[in-house]
């Protein structure tokens, strides 16, 4: 994760993607094919995303390398943003993952 700071707001830029989701058990939609031969994984707009516990290693946060739109957060980040929420709202969408 790269983080710069100046007055009082930060930018930060999630660096590097985790291949975490379990493909099989996931539902979306394949937007580019992959190449097995390449080690390409597809490019894929997920309806339901599962997510492989081994896979993340205890990473708090990280991009999926399957849709690297997404941010995956833990749920102590989510408590963290939630306890800290400005009153006008982050503007943020948090949804609920399942990990197995």
């Amino acid at each position: 994760m790269f983080i710069t700071h100046t007055a009082d707001y930060f930018l930060f830029n999630i660096l590097g993607l985790i291949e975490a989701t379990i493909l099989a058990d996931s539902n979306y939609d394949e937007l580019m094919e992959g190449s097995v031969e390449g080690g390409e994984l597809p490019l894929v707009a997920f309806n339901k995303i599962v997510i492989d516990r081994k896979k993340i290693n205890g990473a708090d946060m990280f991009r999926l390398a399957e849709d690297p739109i997404n941010i995956v957060v833990s749920s102590e980040v989510v408590k963290a943003l939630k306890a800290n929420k400005p009153k006008e709202g982050w503007g943020i969408n948090i949804e609920n993952l399942e990990v197995k």
